[in-house]
């Protein structure tokens, strides 16, 4: 009786973690299984698949195919997260992706879109924050206007649609973008003192969001007026202190080994470099990669030969000259003068879209301000 009771417990002993073993597999499925995507996530992907589109070809089909995947979303999930990065794609982003020596694509383009917000907002029972949301796409089409012809009357209707946006129910969302872009376009347009003004009206803001952009933009204010110090030990334990470069015209750059668009615009600016560093330009860079990328860093800076004071820490845009030249992502450009006064700060947007062009503005300024006349 004992030895039966025996293997009878030793069958079940055997039997159970079997059964056991079996329905692990279907447990750790369900814990595997992704949650069913959100009605607004689908609309996102959507749009990111149409705009996202390889090789596409800048032409009728393809802008009204953007277009209406676009104001879809915004009209259908108008309080999205993702609503402003829409909104200022659609209004900016893409428009400046097209190369400005084929303005009637821009053109076209600009006037599809503008026909669409029409027919969109003057449809019956349109609600508020749909509104709001096709008024930032056109407060995004007015900021392109300014940067594509700049002048008084771009720029104000620029400013009234920022008004118009920020006068709005939920404008604010939408403030940070446009009021940040507007503050640099008027430093461009050497308006320094109306920027900086607009800025410490903004500093003030209700809206914390748009309180705190304005104070980290009035830093770029500050670098204009006094030398920035830029003392550090390099990637490779050499010593920079840029004061000693006094004298010479300094390109700050950021980038990250892990963004493609970022390193394609090292390559072409350590050529740019080449060729005038004997005209009295360094090119000085500083790392966004995070501290678990240091291998992917060492292995890039070993493939590419590089040679250029690198600047890391790990730490991305809280490292100390981010965080005081307000770089929140890469890729950067910043050129300082022969006097450590900071001259120009160009946004990844337009250097990735329109690279050509920007690469154009930026060595205009650095023949400025090393007195080359060819």
């Amino acid at each position: 009786m004992k030895t039966r009771l025996l293997i009878a417990a030793l069958v079940c002993c055997l039997a159970a973690p079997a059964a056991f073993c079996a329905a692990s597999p279907a447990k750790q499925t369900e814990k595997k299984a992704s949650p069913p995507k959100s009605a607004s996530e689908q609309a996102y992907d959507a749009f990111q698949k149409v705009r996202n589109v390889r090789g596409a070809k800048f032409d009728q089909a393809r802008f009204q195919a953007l277009i209406e995947a676009g104001i879809t979303f915004l009209t259908k999930h108008p309080t999205s997260t993702r609503a402003n990065e829409v909104a200022s794609f659609l209004g900016l982003g893409y428009p400046m992706s097209i190369d400005s020596r084929q303005p009637a694509l821009r053109a076209q383009y600009v006037s599809l879109l503008n026909l669409e917000l029409a027919n969109q907002k003057y449809k019956e029972g349109v609600k508020e924050p749909v509104k709001v949301a096709l008024l930032a796409v056109e407060a995004a089409v007015a900021d392109m206007e300014v940067r594509q012809a700049p002048g008084g009357g771009t720029l104000t209707t620029m400013r009234e649609k920022i008004d118009e946006l920020a006068e709005t129910p939920a404008g604010n969302r939408f403030l940070v973008d446009r009021e940040r872009s507007y503050a640099q376009l008027l430093g461009l347009m050497k308006q320094t003192a109306r920027a900086e003004e607009q800025l410490n009206k903004l500093s003030k803001h209700s809206d914390k969001a748009v309180s705190d952009m304005a104070k980290q933009e009035l830093n770029i204010f500050a670098a204009k007026k006094t030398p920035f110090d830029l003392k550090f030990t390099s990637f490779d334990g050499k010593p920079v202190d840029c004061a000693k470069l006094r004298g010479k015209a300094i390109a700050l750059y950021f980038w990250s080994s892990t963004n493609k668009s970022s390193t394609d615009l090292l390559e072409k600016l350590r050529q740019f470099h080449s060729v005038h560093r004997k005209k009295g330009l360094e090119l000085v860079t500083v790392s966004f990669d995070k501290e678990e990328d240091r291998e992917k860093l060492q292995k890039f800076v070993k493939e590419k030969r590089f040679t250029l004071p690198l600047y890391y820490d790990g730490k991305q845009a809280k490292n100390e000259f981010a965080a005081k030249l307000n770089v929140t992502g890469v890729p950067r450009l910043l050129l300082f003068d022969d006097a450590g006064i900071l001259q120009t700060s160009m946004l990844g947007t337009s250097l990735s879209a329109n690279y050509s062009s920007s690469l154009g503005a930026f060595e205009a300024e650095v023949k400025r301000i090393l007195k080359i006349k060819k």
